[in-house]
């Protein structure tokens, strides 16, 4: 049933003879659902008031009581309305939670506060690489094996530099190393992977 709000009269006439007027007043607060936006891996946070800034009480202060948490975050939601959002990691999508507003004695309806999450690109990930080969014979290193993207975008080899004893070259996908004639030991190059936008760094 609709919760009704502010004084409405009521008139009934019989006969045209008599007439008597009935007051009926809002009794409970009335919450009315919000909405909010957040960048994904940030903290939303929401001054006072909040979620209750266009919600109504007739006659007295309200309060704002949590009823079902968030699925993908931490949330902290304060009687004055004010609350703070952190989405996990990397989540970027739709979450929400609900909450009544309460006058100590009256609660309200249930209100839903949605929450976007707006998605941000990530920083892939470049891990470092181990690789062997028999003196003077090259060795082909897939290095972006055992990278990653939060996002699953496309990852590929930027840049490499060169080895102190030995040629590297790509082909964006993969790292051959051509060590110098006659050299055994160990030798060391990074590479840069990117996913179009971002980079990162790492080692063989």
């Amino acid at each position: 049933m609709q919760k009704l709000s502010g004084l409405f009269l009521f008139a009934v006439l019989i006969s045209g003879a008599f007439s008597s007027s009935l007051a009926f007043a809002q009794i409970g607060p009335i919450a009315e659902d919000d909405f909010y936006s957040v960048n994904e891996d940030s903290i939303l946070t929401v001054a006072p008031m909040g979620v209750l800034l266009n919600d109504t009480s007739i006659d007295s202060d309200i309060f704002a009581i949590i009823q079902t948490n968030v699925g993908f975050g931490t949330l902290t939601l304060n009687l004055d309305g004010s609350f703070t959002y952190q989405p996990n990691q990397n989540f970027d999508f739709i979450d929400s939670f609900t909450y009544i507003a309460t006058n100590g004695t009256h609660s309200s309806n249930n209100a839903t506060v949605t929450l976007f999450v707006n998605p941000i690109n990530d920083t892939p990930i470049a891990q470092n690489d181990t690789a062997s080969t028999p003196e003077d014979t090259p060795v082909i290193i897939p290095v972006l094996n055992n990278d990653s993207d939060a996002d699953g975008d496309l990852l590929i080899i930027n840049s490499v530099t060169q080895g102190t004893n030995g040629i590297i070259t790509t082909n964006g996908t993969i790292v051959t190393y051509t060590p110098n004639l006659n050299f055994n030991g160990i030798d060391f190059f990074t590479y840069t992977v990117s996913d179009g936008i971002l980079d990162d760094n790492a080692t063989v």
